[in-house]
């Protein structure tokens, strides 16, 4: 939940993104924040970021995930990693060097390239208890899950906004 939300919820005394002090909300949050600019710059190049950012939030979002103009799966954890450092700096007070997040990145990326490589094709037979409910009108959902294979850990994850 982003820093306006938490205070809005009475959360956080203060609706600022901690880096730059800024109303955060989802935008600025994966977008717009210098922290979040630096890191975009270095995944993918300065000529993308500025062409993305003249774009709506959704539609943004939408193209990557789709991978119209990016690499839908180096999009997505690029937003994952920086969701997760911002939590580590709102919880733990821990930022680290965007050139540390851009490497973790690029691995990651890779590692779940190769997961993806490695799957089975054999469709497994599962049921289901949970039941997938829309998001109110206005709102993003982001789904996830992963897997281990085996002892060796390979895994996998994905996500899904929707």
């Amino acid at each position: 939940m982003t820093n306006r939300i938490r205070h809005t919820r009475g959360y956080s005394d203060n609706p600022n993104c901690p880096s730059c002090e800024t109303v955060e909300d989802l935008d600025h949050l994966l977008r717009l924040c210098p922290y979040a600019t630096n890191i975009w710059k270095q995944v993918f190049d300065q000529a993308w970021y500025l062409k993305m950012c003249a774009l709506p939030f959704d539609v943004w979002l939408t193209l990557n995930i789709k991978g119209k103009h990016s690499q839908p799966q180096l999009f997505v954890i690029s937003l994952w990693i920086i969701w997760k450092n911002r939590n580590k700096l709102i919880f733990e007070n821990k930022q680290p060097n965007c050139h540390v997040l851009v490497k973790l990145i690029f691995d990651y990326t890779k590692e779940v390239k190769k997961a993806f490589e490695s799957v089975v094709t054999t469709p497994l037979q599962t049921r289901s208890s949970s039941l997938w409910l829309c998001p109110p009108v206005g709102r993003i959902k982001l789904n996830t899950d992963g897997s281990l294979k085996g002892t060796n850990n390979n895994g996998g994850f994905s996500g899904l906004f929707r």
